[in-house]
């Protein structure tokens, strides 16, 4: 079963993980580093290619470190994925369950989604 979060389940976490809370909850952009580089990340999120994301998520812990800077998350830790539009989001839930994780979830609106709201709060 698959776990769907909207925007503002989104910000919560965000706004969590920027006080130094849900040190268990990790945001993983599944998109390519090209798009991530021209778009930016959801704030406190991980970069990890969903054509890594198999071999990332099996890594021993100080090759992921290496690889992406940051503690590799333990397998009771709640992984958030998302993309772009949701579809390799959706993806990457699916794959992340294949490897262990048992507390996942998608965020379906992805990148497109968090811009277009966090612009819209700029503008009141």
């Amino acid at each position: 079963m698959q776990n769907s979060l909207d925007y503002a389940a989104i910000k919560d976490i965000v706004a969590n993980k920027l006080r130094g809370e849900l040190k268990t909850t990790h945001l993983i952009d599944v998109r390519g580093r090209d798009e991530v580089q021209s778009t930016g990340l959801i704030p406190t999120a991980i970069n990890i290619p969903l054509d890594e994301l198999e071999s990332a998520l099996k890594a021993d812990h100080e090759s992921f470190q290496k690889t992406y800077a940051v503690s590799k998350p333990l397998q009771d830790h709640t992984l958030v994925m998302y993309c772009k539009k949701g579809l390799r989001g959706m993806e990457g839930e699916k794959r992340a369950r294949q490897c262990g994780y048992t507390n996942t979830a998608v965020y379906p609106g992805s990148w497109d989604d968090w811009s277009k709201n966090t612009k819209e709060q700029k503008e009141e």
